[in-house]
């Protein structure tokens, strides 16, 4: 082989360098979508701008048609390239991962003809009347083109053109966050693609020369642009469409000047439902302060994105919507260059999520009548049991000994003296447990007084019914609970009250509602008396304690925490926390 020097080698060396240097690039990325076919199609733009300088710098014409061949098999993957590049950028992966035989069968056309170039002599079915031409300033192959290059030529020109319109739709259908990378790849291909079609054509100015390797420069120094001003394979919009376009929640993305930078059709259609004022449908480059402005909730998440969580209630005309608001920070975790790696984590803006939560609102809201109607049901369950255990057994014991009185009033009456101031004690007993059956069933009181209040005179009272000591402490702000909330810890406190007077012997019992923490309720029952071991729940169950089960029962029904801690001859205490903070205000 010989060589000699001419100038435009230079220009094919230096796109040589440049696409090798985006290959090694993006082939340090090969997880990103699009960057294993980029380093493919650098690959061999970077073996055609080689073998093409050399062909050039060749001065007889077996060793130009050598070089020749060389850039025909170089030839064979970039069309298909661009295609998967295209394919894996608008997210149709699916159709690339059902296995390698389609990517196999777009490189047959491509691979026979460069097997036909290098049989060339055979058959002369790509060039023909093949010649050195000398007439121009360097040595160039004089030929006739043959049957298979004008294959060649249609069926690359086939690819390039199912490639450039899947460019120009992602163009066009993108959001602007999108639109700049579109364009480049698309300029990026159009590019060599005319170079090439003015050589195939004989239009170039040297007659002869192929200039397309030489221009790949030109694409190259494009797609670098892009890497830097839009983050080619930092963002890549891989199917969008189907995931974040079609969800139902509303996704708006602002930047740090609280400007609409990305927001999905379901989130304009929230918005637009709460417009009152009919303004345009919010945009990109919207400020959000002024889409906003008509829902306080969400101006005022956008403007203080640590309340992380919002759940705003929307009146709109008869009907009333719950929306779940949550914002997100974007951080840059990917800083451009070493002078920038101080700013890791540096906050870009934030993803604002607006979530309709009003079907699962009414659907908790009719569990929660499910539930306190079955609680209902078993106290009632358990006040017609205590009525037949205690007050019926009662009464019909007092009518059997009404015979025995009959008698005893003619014959001892000092006996009958005795057996009435029984049966007053009883009496006296069974009127208290009325009452307290009549009270449990409906504390009238909590509506009249107040919770505090009726708290304070149930306690007060049942102390002196009892004899025994109950000390209630309040901690905190004494305003009103959510009404639910106030009813269980009424029931709470007068259940464990109760099983305390029946069973603990106690000589104290210490009661103390701590209200310090916004959106939270403890409550702690302390007593000192017999205790019992709670791993044999059961056995306290089936001796009476069935009211712990109950109690449990309706804290687990509003979200909140039970603890029971006890020990024979130490006491027992019951420690409750209910949370508050979606009930607040009733």
């Amino acid at each position: 082989m010989h060589f000699q020097y001419i100038p435009y080698l230079w220009v094919l060396i230096a796109s040589a360098v440049v696409t090798a240097v985006l290959g090694v690039y993006a082939g340090r990325q090969r997880d990103v979508p699009g960057a294993v076919p980029f380093t493919v199609l650098m690959t061999a733009a970077t073996a055609w701008a080689l073998a093409n300088a050399l062909e050039n710098a060749g001065v007889d014409l077996p060793t130009k048609l050598f070089w020749a061949n060389v850039q025909y098999v170089s030839y064979v993957p970039i069309s298909t390239a661009w295609l998967l590049l295209a394919l894996q950028y608008e997210g149709r992966r699916p159709w690339l991962m059902r296995g390698t035989l389609r990517v196999a069968l777009l490189l047959m056309v491509p691979l026979l003809v460069a097997a036909l170039a290098w049989t060339n002599d055979l058959h002369e079915l790509l060039r023909r009347n093949v010649y050195l031409d000398t007439a121009g300033p360097f040595p160039l192959i004089g030929k006739t083109y043959g049957p298979a290059f004008w294959v060649h030529i249609a069926y690359n020109y086939t690819l390039f053109g199912t490639t450039a319109f899947l460019f120009i739709r992602a163009q066009r259908h993108a959001l602007p966050l999108y639109r700049g990378q579109a364009l480049v790849l698309l300029v990026s291909l159009v590019l060599p693609l005319v170079s090439s079609a003015l050589y195939a054509f004989d239009l170039t100015p040297i007659s002869g020369q192929d200039v397309t390797p030489a221009v790949f420069s030109l694409c190259g120094l494009a797609v670098t642009w892009g890497l830097f001003r839009y983050r080619l394979f930092d963002l890549v919009p891989v199917a969008r469409t189907t995931v974040v376009e079609s969800m139902d929640d509303g996704v708006i993305v602002l930047d740090t000047r609280n400007r609409i930078v990305d927001i999905n059709p379901a989130a304009r259609s929230i918005l637009s439902q709460q417009d009152t004022g009919r303004h345009p449908l919010p945009s990109i480059g919207d400020q959000a302060n002024k889409v906003f402005e008509g829902w306080a909730d969400l101006l005022r998440l956008a403007q203080n994105p640590t309340l992380a969580c919002i759940e705003s209630v929307v009146e709109n005309g008869d009907r009333s919507r719950i929306y779940e608001l949550r914002s997100s920070p974007l951080a840059d975790d990917h800083p451009r260059s070493e002078a920038k790696r101080d700013q890791r984590g540096h906050p870009i803006g934030q993803v604002i999520t607006v979530r309709d939560i009003t079907q699962r609102r009414h659907t908790e809201a009719m569990l929660l009548q499910q539930q306190e109607h079955l609680a209902v049901m078993r106290d009632r369950e358990r006040l017609a049991r205590e009525l037949h255990d205690g007050l019926a057994q009662d009464l019909a014991g007092l009518r059997m000994r009404m015979g025995v009185w009959h008698k005893l009033i003619e014959t001892d009456l000092p006996r009958l003296r005795t057996e009435l101031d029984t049966v007053r004690g009883l009496l006296s007993q069974n009127i208290r447990e009325v009452r307290r059956t009549i009270y449990a069933l409906r504390p009238l009181a909590l509506d009249e007084m107040g919770f505090f209040a009726a708290l304070r005179q149930f306690v007060r009272d049942l102390s002196e019914q009892t004899q025994l000591p109950i000390d209630l402490r309040v901690v905190g702000p004494q305003e009103r609970l959510p009404e639910r909330f106030e009813l269980v810890i009424f029931r709470i406190i007068q259940e464990a009250l109760y099983n305390v007077c029946k069973h603990a012997q106690a000589r104290e019992v210490c009661i103390e509602l701590d209200l310090r923490v916004k959106d939270r309720v403890t409550l702690i029952v302390h007593d000192d008396g017999q205790g019992f071991d709670p791993a044999i729940l059961d056995e306290a169950v089936s001796g009476g304690h069935l009211g712990l089960i109950q109690m449990r029962g309706r804290v687990q029904d509003l979200s909140g925490q039970f603890a029971l801690t006890s020990r024979p001859g130490q006491g027992t205490e019951i420690k409750v926390t209910l949370p508050t903070a979606s009930d607040r205000g009733g």
